[in-house]
């Protein structure tokens, strides 16, 4: 692609409705649902500079998703229309960074930065180089809406009432393994009920650490970080105690 066209795509905008079954029961959008947006919105973007999965995949090279942070100041209401913009922010070592700026009517409403690792299709396995046509759609300097360096996240030390999460057949997506924003809705479930009925969810912050597929079962862990509004968590396979996700939550007060 040239670099005169790939300047035009630096940053393009995606709008979405809210629609009434991605709502919580206060009215508002779930956190599960707007990560669904900002994956449709990286994956329209990617698909526009012909780097997205589907494209890659003619190669034997997919993404997959290994961290994601969000902060939001508040959430979308039902029927509101929900702007993303996003752009490829940096090569961070073996991370491709994305960024996202959230809207609500002009109004920025909250960022979120992720990083993306290629994988071999054939081996499972990280690529530890990125092609030129990967490098080539990403800034010389970081442009970022959200300064997260991806340190390794808190591990639970005392767990709280371990719960299991059976993996469906409807949350395996393109790489045939589960979808992150499925992840997030199964963080949610593994929340006390006056929780997640009371509070919204405002922050998490997410490690994915390993892949997990139709079949399985995950067993969720939760610790709470001296904060009541903040939690950490974790989920591992049941089969042989594999830790697929590590993340941390926050909640307003």
């Amino acid at each position: 692609m040239q670099k005169k066209t790939i300047a035009m795509l630096t940053k393009q905008k995606y709008t979405f409705q809210v629609r009434a079954y991605e709502i919580d029961p206060s009215g508002k959008l779930t956190m599960a649902n707007l990560c669904n947006y900002l994956q449709e919105a990286a994956g329209q973007h990617a698909h526009a500079l012909k780097v997205s999965s589907p494209q890659l995949m003619e190669n034997g090279i997919t993404w997959v998703l290994a961290r994601l942070h969000v902060q939001m100041r508040k959430m979308p209401n039902w029927q509101e229309n929900v702007t993303i913009e996003t752009w490829p922010a940096q090569i961070d070592r073996l991370f491709a960074v994305r960024d996202f700026r959230i809207f609500v009517d002009n109004e920025e409403i909250g960022v979120a930065t992720s990083a993306w690792v290629l994988m071999d299709l054939k081996s499972r396995r990280p690529l530890r180089r990125f092609p030129a046509e990967i490098t080539d759609v990403h800034p010389e300097k970081p442009v970022r809406a959200l300064n997260d360096s991806f340190k390794k996240l808190q591990p639970v030390e005392t767990a709280e009432n371990p719960t299991e999460l059976p993996i469906r057949a409807d949350d395996i997506d393109i790489n045939s393994h589960v979808n992150n924003a499925v992840f997030i809705a199964l963080l949610e479930d593994n929340l006390p009920e006056s929780r997640r009925n009371k509070h919204q969810l405002i922050e998490i912050e997410i490690e994915f650490r390993g892949e997990a597929f139709q079949g399985d079962t995950l067993i969720g862990r939760r610790g709470v970080d001296g904060h009541q509004n903040e939690f950490y968590h974790s989920l591992t396979r049941r089969e042989n105690n594999a830790e697929v996700i590590r993340a941390r939550t926050v909640y307003s007060q």
